[in-house]
């Protein structure tokens, strides 16, 4: 008899960087954790070169801070107030080295008995209803989505999509995960 499984893949972001808050080689990055909804952005490292004045650079990058992968097909990542001057790009990637493991897959814990784990692959697609759809991978997939200046939506990707199995001897319930994102501000 085929188990009914209930995932939940917690996966959220909302990541909102100040004017000023970016210079052109940083990085921003980010976490949600499963015990809810993480709100935030890092501050990125200092200019190397000693310079004191950050570029002028502001945008804000909403990723859902719930993805629940029994009523939502897909995630959106998108983005508002994006000033970063012609030449640039804000590019969202999947950090792979702490959401992935070594077979590029993504993991998830069952709510109450976290010995029993979910596994799944991670999607990147320019439009969820048909296209190209890409699986996410720690080599050289791990960008997903850019935006250009003034833009709101994705230059490319911009959404992501989820499939997840459960592993062998599992049980019914919910599962829960963790994706990480960076996001940085990059030449074109």
């Amino acid at each position: 008899m085929k188990k009914k499984i209930i995932i939940f893949a917690l996966v959220a972001l909302m990541l909102a960087v100040g004017p000023s808050a970016v210079a052109t080689a940083a990085e921003t990055t980010g976490q949600t954790t499963v015990s809810g909804a993480f709100w935030g952005s890092g501050l990125p490292d200092p200019p190397s070169d000693g310079a004191s004045e950050t570029p002028p650079y502001s945008y804000e990058i909403n990723i859902p801070a719930l993805y629940d992968t029994m009523t939502d097909e897909y995630m959106v990542i998108s983005a508002q107030n994006v000033s970063i001057g012609s030449g640039k790009r804000v590019a969202v990637y999947l950090d792979a080295e702490k959401t992935l493991d070594d077979n590029d897959l993504f993991e998830l814990a069952h709510t109450e008995y976290p010995q029993y784990k979910a596994k799944g692959y991670l999607i990147r697609t320019p439009n969820p209803d048909f296209g190209v759809r890409e699986e996410i991978n720690s080599t050289d997939k791990t960008l997903v989505a850019t935006f250009l200046d003034g833009s709101v939506e994705p230059e490319s990707y911009g959404y992501i999509i989820a499939k997840i199995n459960l592993e062998p001897g599992g049980v019914r319930g919910v599962y829960t995960g963790t994706i990480y994102f960076k996001i940085t501000v990059e030449d074109l």
